[in-house]
């Protein structure tokens, strides 16, 4: 069964995919709590099996550090915190993988940007493999 862990617990809001990102049993974890009402919120609007999506309201680096510790691991991690690297240079080293860029991208078509406000252009998403 593949696992994933999504930091930015409220999930992603199309259709296609909540339902692929429901198929892989996750969990969300967000220290706020309004954002896990919103995820919450977002699965039954959904219609998705809300026995298969758990959620934890806990801070994204006390749970990866009890995380690593207890060794579980994920097939899937989404990540949208604050910044938790001082240095993107150097996160992987620091905390001993190894990665490789798969692919870079920026916001989905869902999200346009003003050609005349290019400070809108502010997401951005890498798939990453972690060895």
């Amino acid at each position: 069964m593949s696992r994933t862990l999504s930091f930015a617990a409220a999930p992603p809001t199309s259709p296609t995919t909540l339902q692929e990102i429901a198929s892989t049993h996750p969990k969300g974890v967000d220290s706020s709590a309004r954002a896990l009402d919103i995820a919450k919120e977002n699965i039954a609007l959904n219609n998705l099996d809300s026995g298969v999506i758990s959620f934890l309201r806990q801070d994204a680096t006390y749970f990866m550090k009890n995380a690593i510790s207890n060794g579980d691991t994920w097939d899937i991690v989404i990540l949208d915190p604050p910044k938790l690297a001082p240095r993107k240079k150097g996160a992987a080293s620091t905390a001993g993988r190894k990665i490789t860029v798969i692919r870079q991208a920026g916001a989905a078509c869902d999200h346009p940007i003003d050609p005349s406000y290019p400070e809108g252009e502010y997401l951005s998403n890498v798939l990453l493999r972690v060895l």
